[in-house]
């Protein structure tokens, strides 16, 4: 039960995604940021400027902040029934929301604080990609039930709804021929977003019509580990009953209740909340990146 001076606060987990050939080393960047004071260079993108902040190393495990920088279009402030006015800022200073993260070198595995007024994880990565100069991904880590449901020859794909965004970065593209090619379509046509819904006949005479075919599947489970990804469901059909199976609900991920130090949550909680996290889905993480000691690289 959540207490008055509570909020609580959603974490996903990724592990890290990098072009096959490339030898960046993520934990070795973030502790290059620590050395130099825990503040990561600034990017400027469109209206708002991103900073990695606060970085440090805390028994082997990297905890910091993802801040994002708006000055234009800020909320007035004011109270019910009375005036309001501008919020005045100096020179130079903005409005600041951000994520908290932590990093497990051990597992390759991010924790990210979900915040809808600040950045979603895809906008971490590209942040990062900018900086480094070599794409970098964060794949959501998805329970391993739902993807070997998905994958199990035993269930027959009759329906698959995707909705995502064209990524400005082609090394975002799922590992999936024909993912790719859908969205080539999406720049020939020069649109932003796709709604995409896929369904058989299920009452065809020629009964091979009646379901997709099984690539169906891996395409979904390709892009259901994209950060383009808003939506990725697939109906999938055994012994003639239906089994919907939600790739985005599915994705290993824990709420916690973090104390709160006036309007904002008190960052020691935050970290012990993402430590909590992990203990929490320790087994499901495990499940699907392998338990340590036990990883095909």
């Amino acid at each position: 039960m959540i207490k008055p001076n509570e909020k609580t606060i959603t974490f996903d987990f990724y592990s890290i995604g990098l072009a096959a050939e490339s030898q960046f080393d993520f934990f070795g960047f973030l502790n290059a940021i620590v050395q130099r004071g825990g503040y990561g260079q600034a990017w400027e993108d469109g209206p708002y400027a991103y900073e990695l902040r606060d970085v440090a190393v805390v028994n082997g495990i990297v905890r910091g902040e993802f801040a994002k920088f708006r000055r234009n279009l800020l909320p007035h402030i004011g109270q019910p029934g009375g005036a309001e006015r501008q919020i005045d800022l100096q020179e130079k200073e903005a409005l600041i929301e951000k994520n908290y993260f932590s990093y497990r070198p051990a597992d390759n595995l991010l924790t990210y604080q979900l915040n809808g007024h600040a950045s979603r994880e895809a906008k971490f990565a590209e942040y990062l990609s900018t900086v480094v100069g070599e794409a970098i991904v964060f794949n959501p880590l998805i329970q391993a039930n739902a993807i070997q449901r998905l994958l199990t020859g035993q269930l027959t794909p009759t329906a698959l709804h995707l909705t995502f965004s064209r990524p400005t970065n082609r090394e975002m593209y799922p590992e999936d021929e024909f993912g790719c090619r859908v969205l080539d379509l999406l720049d020939e046509v020069g649109g932003a977003n796709i709604s995409l819904k896929i369904t058989s006949h299920k009452t065809a005479a020629d009964v091979e019509r009646r379901s997709l075919e099984e690539r169906a599947k891996s395409f979904a489970s390709a892009f259901a580990r994209s950060p383009i990804i808003r939506t990725a469901k697939v109906t999938a059909v055994r012994d003639g009953v239906d089994h919907p199976i939600d790739l985005i609900a599915d994705r290993i991920r824990s709420r916690q209740n973090v104390a709160m130090g006036s309007r904002y949550p008190i960052r020691t909680a935050v970290f012990a909340a993402m430590e909590a996290a992990f203990v929490e889905q320790r087994d499901a993480l495990y499940e699907v990146i392998g338990e340590p000691g036990n990883r095909i690289d």
